[in-house]
């Protein structure tokens, strides 16, 4: 989860998708912090509440529409088969 919530804060499109190729289930997991900016609303945070962004942990990467595409890729295409 670390190294893909990297490859967000990064803007590293071609990590972030090796990983979710490599590992499908990630997009399901959460953040297993509780303190910092993860107590309170983002606790548990997946990989999509961070391409929405939370100001308290850092800046988002201007092409976070397109990592968000590759969070949301494997659940479109389940949803269309």
């Amino acid at each position: 989860m670390e190294t893909a919530l990297e490859a967000i804060f990064l803007g590293d499109r071609a990590q972030l998708e090796a990983l979710l190729d490599e590992d499908p289930e990630l997009v399901r997991r959460c953040v297993d912090a509780d303190t910092g900016p993860y107590c309170g609303y983002f606790h548990r945070a997946t990989l999509l509440h961070h391409v929405a962004g939370n100001p308290l942990i850092r800046p988002l990467p201007a092409n976070v529409p397109a990592l968000a595409a590759l969070i949301f890729g494997p659940t479109i295409t389940k949803l269309a088969g």
